[in-house]
């Protein structure tokens, strides 16, 4: 029943006709979830965070990396050129490890504020190795996403030189916009950012398109410009609105996209590319992968906690949190997928 509602779904609701389409709406709903990423991303947890919570995230970082390299060359890759009749990128070892590597902190706080952990030992390492965890994430996969690009020195040069502006001239010039606004609001008791958001809701698209064009990927800009955007009342202002937007609005056609894209039926089975028969199942693979995927993470992590003198209950749950997964997850993979 459950298959013939998604077969019904792909063939009337989401037909391949409408692919094209929706796949420009989801990475333009994309580019405004990176900035909104960037501009909730937080630096101090990160300067602030011990020698624990430091080793921790590393560990399960470097672990994971190396975990997904030979995940996928040695389980994904042995019939890859049979199944899909493509070449399997070179790069692909590096995606998976960093989406093995991945803790989401917006939804691990979640789960810690619903278990009333937040503000125990456990929760607050938790939070804290996870923003740094997060954060190294976000900069493998910008970086991967530059230094894959046919042009390399191209791509890389652009990038630091957009990053570059947007530190040194585009920073400082929407202080002294925010600034300006501010003292013209002493006057009249009314401070109006409606202007100043339409630029900055523009300029997202601008940044978007400036690092793709370089020869980087459209989701860079954004983050960047979130990531630099000055910290304060107007910030606030824009969190709350994207914050009712972005995930309620726009986000659904970008998991209405992977969802179409997918076929569980091909995951699920082997097929002779040739007849597109069925040969047998999958079933087994699909399986070990799950069992890798989310192990890599709570081992290390386990194994961390452990040789930071924490008690095993502690780094076993440790683990588990650790391994809280979210949307970059997603991202990363379908960033990879979508490389030529």
């Amino acid at each position: 029943m459950a298959l013939g509602v998604v077969i019904f779904l792909k063939s009337n609701i989401f037909p391949l006709s409408s692919l094209l389409m929706l796949e420009t709406a989801g990475n333009f709903a994309l580019v405004y979830h990176m900035f909104l990423v960037g501009l909730e991303l937080d630096f101090k947890p990160i300067l602030r965070a011990g020698k624990k919570s430091l080793s921790i995230a590393l560990a399960g970082i470097v672990f994971c990396v190396l975990v997904g390299f030979g995940l996928f060359r040695y389980l994904l890759y042995k019939d890859f050129d049979y199944q899909t009749k493509a070449k399997g990128t070179k790069y692909g070892p590096f995606f998976w490890g960093i989406a093995l590597a991945t803790t989401n902190f917006s939804d691990l706080a979640g789960i810690l504020a619903d278990l009333k952990l937040l503000y125990s030992d456990v929760g607050g390492l938790a939070l804290s190795a996870s923003v740094i965890s997060d954060l190294c994430s976000w900069f493998l996969l910008l970086t991967g996403m530059a230094i894959v690009n046919h042009n390399q020195i191209l791509a890389v040069t652009s990038t630091l030189a957009f990053v570059g502006l947007c530190v040194f001239v585009v920073r400082p010039a929407l202080s002294r916009i925010i600034n300006r606004i501010r003292e013209g609001a002493l006057e009249s008791n009314n401070i109006d950012y409606h202007g100043l958001t339409c630029y900055v809701m523009a300029g997202v698209v601008l940044c978007g398109l400036i690092t793709d064009a370089g020869g980087s990927h459209s989701m860079v800009g954004p983050f960047v410009f979130g990531a630099i955007m000055p910290r304060g009342e107007f910030s606030n202002t824009l969190i709350k609105k994207l914050r009712t937007f972005v995930p309620v609005v726009l986000m659904p056609i970008y998991y209405s996209v992977n969802g179409v894209r997918v076929s569980v039926d091909d995951i699920l089975n082997l097929r002779d590319p040739a007849s597109e028969a069925k040969t047998g199942t999958n079933i087994y693979r699909v399986v070990a992968v799950f069992i890798i995927a989310f192990g890599a993470k709570i081992v290390s992590t386990f194994v961390a906690g452990l040789l930071n003198k924490m008690s095993p209950r502690d780094s076993l749950a440790l683990g588990f949190l650790m391994n809280t997964k979210g949307l970059l997850t997603m991202i990363i993979l379908n960033a990879a997928r979508d490389l030529k």
